[in-house]
């Protein structure tokens, strides 16, 4: 009886016990180890991972397949056989990942950053790689056919004979990283192919079809184009500036953002509101040309000749103007900032065309073929300034104001002084040898051995 009663015992117990055991268990794995054994990584699976900062983490061999790594922070991330198909790593900063032997089928790779990164031996095939950033990233071995490469930059990657790209891209690949003059290219497939900064001179570009390629920075002179070459209307004008010399071209409000026109002859053309942000122009000839109100914002215009050229207005801020010949050019109201390049003598007369000057030292400046049209330099102290072939008058208006300005032994040889206010001016000792003085005001004026133009008015 004794017996019977403490097996009976025995199985209430587990009968209660038991199912508590199990309770706490499950409790136990839910809060403490079920994120640990199904943790990601290794378990990443559809996992959200949206715009977090996992340069740190390992996900070397990974089951990352569809996960959602949009704008994730990647850099430098272990990722070498990861497996990643149909992941969205759309805009995501892979510089330096280590991708190797990673599967990519058909992964949303759209505006990555794959600057240096390790993707040797890795399957990218189906994947969409537009306008992703592949400069010095190892695609040796790598499986990359069918692969949107459109407007990728491929300068520099590092490509073998096991690499398995699509021939069109092969071509830009070598284009941009092996430059080469007389390339040809005739009937090439380069559509959307980004070719910046690529060597394009003397190559043979009949039948290619360059529609929307990027040629920002691209060297276009001398290459053969024809009817049968498609290329858009922006480039095709570089294109036709580089190779067919022609003064005065009408080129108001034209699209010329980094373009490459280096020694381009735009002698007075009309570029009126053009767009030449961060455009090339060293050492282009821009004589005689209206550059009103456009946009040279970091522009490069090293030693170009700027002679005459009107740039009222234009937008210069972060250009480079060095050793560029501004004699007689217009930079009234242009926009010129401390990042702009720009010889310390053309910076005064920009200050001095923009600003008033009145009653500024200026004793000594050199500011000769300066157009300083109507500038405000009344009581200036001008004393032994180089003012030769100086512009200060305005056409239609009243001149520049030297009133009370001290002029002694300045140098005005064949300044332009029209309708100039130079009442009360002290012109003691100065050279107005062939200036143009007339409707001139010198009433007040000292000239006790000056050097006047014949017929000049006398004070």
């Amino acid at each position: 009886m004794l017996e019977r009663s403490h097996r009976q015992r025995i199985w209430l117990a587990a009968m209660i016990g038991l199912p508590s055991l199990a309770l706490v268990l499950a409790c136990t794995y839910v809060l403490f180890l079920r994120d640990r054994l199904g943790a990601c990584p290794p378990d990443c699976k559809g996992a959200d991972l949206r715009d977090r900062p996992l340069g740190g983490v390992d996900f070397s061999g990974a089951d990352l397949r569809d996960a959602n790594l949009y704008g994730a922070g990647l850099r430098r991330a272990s990722m070498a056989g990861a497996q990643l198909s149909f992941a969205n790593l759309e805009g995501s900063d892979l510089r330096g990942a280590d991708l190797r032997g990673a599967d990519l089928r058909g992964a949303n790779l759209v505006g990555v950053d794959l600057t240096e990164a390790n993707l040797s031996a890795a399957d990218l095939r189906g994947a969409r790689l537009r306008g992703a950033r592949l400069p010095a990233a190892d695609l040796r071995g790598a499986q990359m056919r069918g692969v949107d490469l459109a407007l990728a930059d491929l300068r520099g990657a590092l490509v073998d004979g096991a690499t398995q790209l699509d021939a069109r891209w092969r071509t830009v690949w070598e284009i941009v990283s092996r430059p080469e003059s007389g390339r040809p290219l005739g009937e090439a497939d380069l559509r959307e192919a980004y070719l910046r900064d690529a060597t394009l001179t003397g190559a043979d570009l009949t039948g290619a079809d360059l529609t929307g390629a990027d040629l920002t920075g691209g060297r276009l002179s001398q290459a053969v184009v024809d009817d049968t070459t498609r290329i858009d209307p922006k480039w095709h004008t570089v294109w036709d500036i580089l190779t067919n010399v022609a003064a005065g071209r009408a080129l108001g409000g034209a699209d010329l953002r980094g373009a490459d026109l280096r020694d381009a002859y735009l002698r007075d053309a009309d570029l009126t509101g053009a767009d030449l942000t961060d455009a090339n122009l060293r050492l282009a000839d821009v004589q005689g040309a209206t550059l009103r109100g456009a946009d040279l914002a970091g522009a490069d215009l090293y030693e170009a000749s700027l002679l005459r050229a009107d740039l009222a207005g234009a937008d210069l801020t972060g250009a480079n103007l060095t050793g560029a010949n501004l004699m007689g050019a217009v930079l009234a109201d242009a926009l010129i900032d401390a990042a702009t390049q720009i010889d310390e003598k053309w910076r005064l007369a920009w200050e001095l065309a923009s600003t008033s000057g009145a009653g500024r030292d200026l004793r000594g400046v050199n500011l000769s073929w300066a157009t300083l049209p109507g500038a405000d330099l009344a009581g200036a102290d001008l004393t032994g300034a180089d003012l030769r072939s100086a512009n200060l008058t305005k056409a239609a208006l009243a001149g520049a104001s030297l009133a009370g300005a001290d002029l002694r032994w300045a140098n005005l040889a064949g300044a332009d002084l029209r309708d100039t206010d130079l009442r009360d001016t002290d012109l003691t000792g100065a050279d107005l040898t062939g200036a143009d003085l007339t409707g001139a005001r010198l009433e007040g004026a000292k000239v006790a051995g000056a050097t006047l133009p014949e017929g000049a008015p006398m004070p």
